[in-house]
């Protein structure tokens, strides 16, 4: 049966067809397969059940159902842990974000020219899966792409738990591979980079976001962070975990005289960051310069202080249990640190780094007044 369509705009380029809601703004494409797209008959474009059915949902804010646009919506809702995951809405708020973002590259993804968001979970074989790996390694990069294919493992395995797929070919295809041979991402300060970067950053407000990096704080928290949340427990938003830390006293004279109710860390002209592509965009500037002019080395990152932190406390001995409050991951996360390879050189990053710079500085004067900042 054929449906004269309304408010669907369809036409024909290289021999496909294309249709697209003026309503919902969207590509019917991404929605029905190839042969239930519309066709045009007596000089006007007519859709078939399924088409109708398809535009009706979406329309609605629905995704077609037997989809995989509709097997991550099913996902998403569900509150119920599935085979030792917590359930989506259960997660912390950046790991949502993470997945959202994760599960887009799938559904932005396509196979022949068709969008996989529109297509049966089924059809996504072990083939297509490679295929996918090997697009997202060579474009978004190995660490990337081993995060994508995770996301998808999880919304298939809640599939197998309800009975909307039969396989998780997500988990029959091997992560891709990373480069050992390239510089390693978010790789740890060396003591003397730490130093330097702290004593030039150009202004205070990037200097004490680079010290509570080091102290373990994830570099996202920085911008919307006030020395009166730093006072006691901060949850880290990723994690939902707690920071037990506090200001030590070789970092107290950055902190020196901030009402506690202002941001801890801020531009050149004394303004607070509100997003951390402003802080990012201040430490590139600054990184990039000492770089060129070889004060430094390749590859530095605000996330490589957190595992500068990391580093730092597996080489002072501390316990799992300790890493763990101290950064607010899981002793999984943080086991990490006790394996690496290249820790020793980093000894001392620990609280006490900043002390060298501190009493060589115009600043060393403020540690003999002592402060109550904390």
């Amino acid at each position: 049966m054929w449906i004269k369509l309304t408010g669907v705009k369809a036409y024909t380029a290289n021999g496909k067809t294309y249709a697209y809601d003026r309503l919902s703004k969207q590509s019917m494409r991404e929605h029905v397969a190839e042969k239930d797209l519309p066709v045009k008959r007596n000089g006007e474009w007519h859709g078939n059940e399924t088409f109708v059915l398809a535009l009706a949902k979406v329309r609605a804010g629905q995704p077609v159902e037997g989809t995989v646009q509709a097997l991550i919506t099913a996902y998403k809702r569900n509150e119920v842990s599935v085979r030792g995951r917590k359930a989506f809405a259960a997660l912390a708020e950046r790991t949502r974000e993470d997945y959202e973002k994760d599960l887009s590259r799938l559904t932005g993804a396509k196979i022949d020219d068709r969008m996989i968001s529109g297509e049966p979970p089924e059809s996504i074989t072990v083939d297509i899966v490679r295929d996918l790996r090997d697009g997202w390694a060579a474009k978004h990069g190995a660490t990337q792409t081993t995060r994508i294919m995770s996301a998808c493992s999880v919304v298939w395995s809640y599939g197998l738990e309800y009975g909307e797929v039969t396989t998780n070919p997500w988990k029959a295809v091997k992560a891709p591979a990373r480069d050992s041979r390239g510089e390693r991402a978010n790789r740890p300060w060396s003591v003397s980079e730490v130093l330097i970067m702290i004593e030039t950053a150009p202004h205070d407000g990037l200097a004490r976001a680079y010290a509570l990096a080091l102290m373990g704080i994830r570099p996202e928290q920085l911008p919307a962070l006030t020395l009166r949340e730093f006072r006691g427990l901060l949850k880290a938003r990723k994690t939902g975990r707690e920071h037990h830390i506090k200001i030590p006293d070789a970092l107290r004279p950055l902190f020196e005289g901030i009402e506690t109710s202002i941001m801890v860390t801020n531009g050149p002209d004394g303004l607070p960051w509100t997003k951390y592509a402003q802080l990012r965009r201040a430490f590139m500037s600054h990184r990039d310069r000492l770089l060129k002019a070889g004060d430094i080395g390749p590859g530095l990152t605000l996330k490589g202080l957190n595992h500068t932190f990391g580093a730092a406390m597996s080489d002072e001995g501390a316990t799992e249990a300790q890493m763990s409050a101290g950064m607010a991951r899981s002793r999984q996360t943080v086991r990490k640190y006790s394996d690496r390879g290249d820790t020793k050189r980093l000894s001392g990053v620990a609280f006490d780094l900043l002390s060298a710079w501190l009493t060589q500085s115009k600043n060393a004067d403020k540690l003999s007044k002592g402060s109550d900042t904390t």
